[in-house]
C-alpha cells in the first residue's frame, strides 16, 4: 500500500501497481492501478488504467476506470472508458466518453420544513 501525505503522487506510464493506493494527496495515473484508491483527487491520464474502487473529493477520467467511483464531483472526459457505479454530487459526461453502470447521486440531507406560510404569515 502506498501512503502520502499532502504532496502530489505520480504513477508514470509503463508502471503497473498492485495493490491498494491511499493517502492525503492528489494522484495522477499514467499507468495501470491494480487495486483500490482513497486520496484527496484522483486524475487518470489518457494512457492510465484503474481497476479497482476509485473514492477520492473529485476524479477525473482522461483514460480507462474499471471499478466504482465514490467522489463529489466526478468528470468524465471525451476518449474515456468507465465500467462501474459511479456516486457522486456532480457527474460531468462529455461528448465522446463511454460510461457503462450505474450512475447514483449522493443524497444531501433536507433541511426540515416549518409550517406552511400564507403571505409570510404563518398558518
Amino acid at each position: 500500500m502506498l501512503n502520502d501525505r499532502d504532496y502530489g503522487f505520480a504513477h508514470a506510464e509503463g508502471t503497473t501497481v498492485d495493490g491498494a493506493v491511499s493517502g492525503d494527496c492528489q494522484l495522477q495515473v499514467d499507468g495501470i492501478v491494480h487495486g483500490d484508491i482513497t486520496v484527496a483527487h484522483v486524475s487518470v491520464g489518457e494512457v492510465g488504467k484503474i481497476e479497482g474502487a476509485s473514492k477520492a473529493e473529485s476524479v477525473e477520467v482522461h483514460g480507462r476506470v474499471l471499478g466504482s467511483i465514490d467522489a463529489k464531483q466526478v468528470k468524465l472526459l471525451a476518449g474515456c472508458v468507465v465500467e462501474g457505479d459511479i456516486s457522486h454530487e456532480q457527474l460531468i459526461i462529455e461528448p465522446g466518453a463511454i460510461f457503462e453502470g450505474r450512475s447514483l447521486r449522493h443524497q444531501r440531507p433536507v433541511a426540515a420544513l416549518g409550517p406552511p406560510t400564507m403571505g409570510g404569515v404563518k398558518t
